[in-house]
């Protein structure tokens, strides 16, 4: 009686042991399911910005956001608050980060992309007492976007026009997609100083829909105060449903003629149509 009285005991003891296992793996399991979802989101910061005021007192600012988060982020909307040099709080503003400029779409930020943006405050909201800003980001997780997209080649030059000496991005685009038009195509450029602050952004709306595989090449200008500063570029595009992987990026060309800016443009398009027509023999043999 004794001895079978003991084996009851130990396993009673022994189904104790697997419950209480069985209750911490359960427990184990649902801390990491929590801990995999917290991990999965969006989180957009301003990585960059620089500031300008000029004769007028108008007050430029230009900056980069980016999304370094897991999950893509769209209806980005920054808001910078301007202090003066005691750190009283002057006057804020906002701007929202548009896809499709006139069609109300806002831009979807993948995981790790970056964009720029800009605003410009009028003397009457305090500009002459402004002396550094802070900056806050609202977004919404969204869907991701597919790829559909390639910059095979690009570049950015300082040329002089009359007194003014200007900044432009060109290049060429091409759609991936074999069989899908792409629409309301957006073009975003940052200029860099060798810091790698932001010291100009650029924006360009590509008016005529991308019919599937075509190559067209672009070309517009760059809004900066210190053009002579300017080192290193990006361009990235996105269009309403499709974007691209990575950011095309380069070196800012110092000094470039403007007697040789359309036979650069040509030639640009000319190289873009020949990697283009490389790639789609690549792909048939495949």
């Amino acid at each position: 009686m004794r001895s079978a009285r003991r084996w009851r005991n130990v396993g009673e003891m022994l189904l104790k042991c697997v419950l209480i296992v069985a209750i911490l793996i359960a427990v184990v399991c649902v801390t990491a399911s929590f801990s995999q979802r917290a991990e999965a989101s969006a989180d957009i910061v301003v990585v960059s910005h620089s500031s300008y005021r000029d004769a007028l007192n108008d007050y430029w600012v230009f900056g980069e956001v980016k999304n370094v988060g897991d999950v893509p982020a769209t209806n980005i909307s920054v808001i910078a608050f301007f202090y003066d040099a005691s750190d009283n709080l002057v006057n804020s503003s906002s701007t929202v980060i548009a896809g499709s400029y006139g069609t109300g779409k806002s831009i979807v930020l993948l995981s790790g992309a970056k964009v720029p943006f800009y605003m410009l405050l009028l003397p009457q909201s305090g500009t002459v007492n402004f002396d550094h800003c802070g900056f806050s980001v609202s977004f919404v997780e969204c869907a991701s976007k597919g790829a559909g997209f390639q910059i095979p080649v690009s570049q950015c030059f300082l040329y002089q026009s009359g007194p003014l000496e200007n900044v432009n991005v060109s290049g060429a685009l091409r759609n991936t997609l074999l069989a899908q038009v792409q629409e309301g195509v957006n073009f975003y450029a940052t200029l860099y100083d060798v810091a790698g602050t932001v010291i100009g952004q650029g924006y360009m709306l590509e008016e005529e829909d991308l019919m599937p595989d075509e190559v067209v090449a672009f070309n517009f200008q760059v809004a900066t105060f210190y053009p002579a500063q300017a080192t290193n570029f990006t361009v990235t595009v996105q269009s309403t449903n499709y974007a691209i992987e990575g950011e095309s990026n380069g070196v800012v060309i110092p000094e470039f003629s403007s007697f040789f800016i359309v036979p650069s443009f040509l030639t640009i398009t000319l190289l873009a149509v020949v990697i283009a027509r490389r790639k789609r023999r690549e792909s048939f043999r495949i």
